[in-house]
């Protein structure tokens, strides 16, 4: 399978079944952690990523995923960096009343999201429908759309 990471979600596509295999909104990744671990018959001391997320009602769960210690280093640095989110404070609209303005969700209710591949905005719809005006990107859900049609 392929991890895609966005600003809304980390998705897991499954090649085999080809859909969706985990979908997890980034505001409710808590942690990720590497470890190595015995995953039964000859697979001994391999390298496993584990995703920590709350479920609807608060429930931790664990998704834990395994593949070359190279590419597992780069998502856990990904993941982290997103399971603790920092704040951006517009200190200069809002300094008098004191609140934090978190730009980021500003942005994304205006229905944008980041490329997986370039990390550029656009419309959730087009990257959904056409894909990324950037770089190229498509989904695979509009690239097996592509093959069958």
């Amino acid at each position: 399978g392929h991890l895609y990471l966005s600003s809304q979600r980390l998705v897991w596509w499954y090649d085999f079944d080809g859909k969706i295999g985990l979908e997890i909104p980034r505001q409710r990744l808590v942690q990720v952690k590497l470890s190595r671990k015995d995953l039964g018959g000859m697979l001994k001391n391999k390298p496993v990523l584990e995703i920590i997320y709350q479920d609807e009602s608060g429930e931790e769960i664990v998704a834990s995923m395994s593949d070359a210690a190279e590419e597992l280093d780069q998502w856990y640095d990904l993941i982290q960096e997103v399971a603790k989110p920092k704040k951006k404070v517009d200190t200069s609209l809002h300094a008098a009343d004191n609140r934090i303005v978190d730009t980021e969700d500003a942005e994304d209710e205006q229905g944008t999201e980041e490329c997986p591949r370039c990390s550029k905005r656009d419309s959730i719809e087009t990257l959904l429908t056409k894909g990324c005006s950037s770089c190229g990107w498509k989904s695979p859900r509009l690239r097996r759309q592509e093959v069958i049609a």
